[in-house]
């Protein structure tokens, strides 16, 4: 499978270097998909490192531990260059101004987003972190902006798959609990609302992407109730840990987001 996922990306890769023309969508999605196989190929393998080598400090196998945390380190490096790589070619994409329309700008701001993101996750210096904690807030920001201003619906999969994801990065690795989940409530309202106003059975001739659309919000439905489950075991601890974000701050972050109440 791990060699299928590699043929598709470089082929898939090779057409986005070569072709000058803007991506068509299936191409675009084609490319986003080979992406994040070969990264959950490498996320998936750097945690069962990490999970032998607690195993084995459990059972006091030091040689086993120190084995399993080079692999896991090794496997580490791997995904930093590919994230490197792939933020390289991404960056490409939204330089050349045949890829100009909405769409294809808000898709590659998502993509360049989420390769920063998992850059945080991989294990390097604060300095590095805290850089690509900035070059993801900015691309998320930027891609939400354009997808506002430019008129993509609040039933657009790609705006929403964008919230989404930002949402995953303000929780997980910036800690902004409460903003994140005050967004996706916020998201899940939108999507509601433009959704009655679209109608019960008329979908525009838009199924397939109503569909994905709402299989986003669900998504968003699900995680928004798993981290008011640990927020609420958070405050129950007590237990300090990073700053959340204040009530005027949250208010301040759906008004940039362009989710305030109207």
């Amino acid at each position: 499978q791990c060699g299928r996922d590699e043929d598709m990306l470089g082929s898939m890769r090779t057409l986005s270097a070569t072709c000058d023309d803007e991506l068509t969508d299936e191409e675009r999605n084609l490319l986003s998909v080979a992406l994040k196989n070969v990264l959950q190929s490498l996320r998936s393998s750097i945690a069962v490192a990490k999970a032998i080598e607690l195993r084995e400090r459990q059972l006091a196998n030091d040689d086993g531990a120190a084995l399993a945390k080079g692999y896991a380190q090794k496997l580490s490096a791997e995904l930093a260059r590919f994230c490197a790589s792939t933020i390289e070619a991404i960056e490409r994409r939204l330089s050349m101004p045949t890829e100009s329309s909405a769409h294809a700008r808000v898709f590659y701001l998502k993509l360049l987003g989420d390769y920063w993101r998992y850059t945080c996750e991989v294990d390097i210096d604060a300095d590095k972190r805290d850089e690509a904690i900035a070059h993801c807030t900015d691309a998320y920001e930027v891609g939400v902006e354009l997808a506002a201003t430019s008129g993509l619906t609040m039933c657009d999969p790609i705006r929403l798959g964008l919230y989404l994801n930002q949402t995953v990065f303000l929780y997980e690795i910036v800690a902004k609990h409460s903003g994140a989940i005050a967004i996706t409530n916020a998201c899940v309202r939108a999507f509601e609302l433009a959704r009655e106003a679209i109608g019960g059975d008329d979908d525009g001739g838009h199924g397939a992407a109503l569909d994905d659309a709402e299989a986003i919000v669900q998504l968003m439905r699900n995680n928004c109730v798993l981290w008011q489950r640990e927020l609420e075991h958070e405050r129950e601890r007590a237990s300090g840990g990073a700053r959340d974000v204040t009530d005027d701050e949250i208010d301040q972050l759906l008004d940039k987001l362009h989710l305030a109440a109207r």
